[in-house]
């Protein structure tokens, strides 16, 4: 089953990455940056590591529970639009951008 990760490289929010395990999903984050996967960008970007990266699962049951509750409303999968979530009408486009709308903090539903 695929999870989502956040991804921040040397302090900077990279963005939201899909896989089975973090591994995949940093392969993710390396190929939408243009590289084959992220063996690929370490041997291509000098002085790179993989200790630059912070990776965090998204615990999404749990967010999306949240959201309900503080919307009162149900949280459907996104699945016409480009978002990963649509409540009430609005789609939104990460996870992260889902909690801050219902004033939730993202870092507490990092697993």
């Amino acid at each position: 089953m695929s999870k989502t990760f956040e991804i921040a490289a040397n302090g900077n929010l990279m963005g939201e990455y899909v896989g089975e395990n973090a591994d995949e999903a940093i392969d993710a984050y390396a190929r939408e940056a243009g590289y084959e996967d992220f063996a690929d960008l370490l041997s291509r970007v000098p002085g790179s590591t993989r200790c630059e990266l912070d990776v965090f699962e998204i615990l999404t049951d749990k967010l999306v529970d949240a959201v309900e509750g503080a919307a009162n409303e149900s949280v459907f999968q996104d699945s016409y639009g480009r978002g990963v979530a649509l409540v009430k009408g609005e789609s939104y486009a990460t996870y992260r951008e889902l909690a801050d709308a219902f004033d939730l903090d993202i870092d507490q539903f990092h697993a």
